[in-house]
């Protein structure tokens, strides 16, 4: 797969290129600092980086948006994707936080480029859906009920793997809510640690595009926990922090 995130160091003063006040994700913090959205090719074995490029705030474009240098990091990231098709890299699907998946424009350019993806969602903004239908993931996923492990429904058992060698059980079930459905092309997974609550920390609201004959929910949900084992590995060493759980 191919990890799209982003990540910001600081540097103070105003005359380096691409320096601004901004969210950093190395820090974890708004300070003064350069942002590079990245690409990062990985598989259960080997993870390795394939491209980065900076993102320029606002303040340096004469014309701020207006400015044809004013690049969006979705932009960015849609560019890096390019690159990485141009080059032949081999890709299952695109994997990126709520940051990339709330984008619209983003996931238009996935679909023009012909790659599959599996993007973090927000769970609580509300989406287009017609009146007395569900428009919200943690709504749907409320309303589907939860019994026992013992008497799942639908939901389908996976595990999530941490580098030190432990796992955690996690439940994942399809969804529908808005645009997202399991016929429509768009589906919406929701995995989490315990179904019944929900815990913000441990629950992971996704959409993808893959169809469901081609990647069920166990391989849905095993896609991003690659992405979410890379970001354990780079926290380890140090390199850089990502930005969801």
């Amino acid at each position: 797969m191919l990890v799209i995130d982003e990540r910001g160091d600081r540097k103070w003063g105003r005359k380096t290129a691409h320096v601004g006040r901004q969210y950093l994700a190395n820090p974890g913090q708004t300070d003064s600092g350069v942002v590079a959205s990245t690409s990062l090719w990985a598989d259960e074995a080997v993870h390795r980086p394939v491209a980065y490029a900076p993102y320029t705030p606002e303040h340096h474009c004469g014309k701020g948006e207006a400015d044809p240098a004013s690049r969006t990091k979705r932009a960015i990231a849609g560019e890096l994707v390019a690159s990485a098709v141009a080059a032949a890299l081999p890709c299952r699907a695109v994997v990126a936080d709520s940051g990339y998946g709330e984008g619209a424009g983003f996931r238009r350019r996935l679909h023009e480029l012909a790659v599959g993806y599996v993007l973090a969602l927000k769970p609580s903004p509300t989406r287009w859906h017609e009146v007395g239908t569900v428009g919200a993931l943690w709504e749907a996923a409320e309303l589907a009920g939860w019994r026992d492990a013992a008497a799942p429904g639908a939901r389908v058992a996976v595990e999530r793997a941490f580098r030190d060698g432990h796992t955690e059980g996690w439940w994942a079930r399809e969804v529908a809510a808005g645009p997202y459905g399991p016929t429509g092309g768009r589906r919406a997974v929701v995995a989490t640690t315990d179904p019944a609550t929900l815990p913000d920390h441990t629950t992971c609201y996704l959409a993808t595009d893959l169809p469901t004959d081609e990647a069920a929910l166990d391989e849905v949900v095993r896609l991003y926990r690659l992405r979410m084992w890379v970001e354990q590995g780079y926290k380890q060493w140090g390199c850089l922090r990502y930005t969801d759980t």
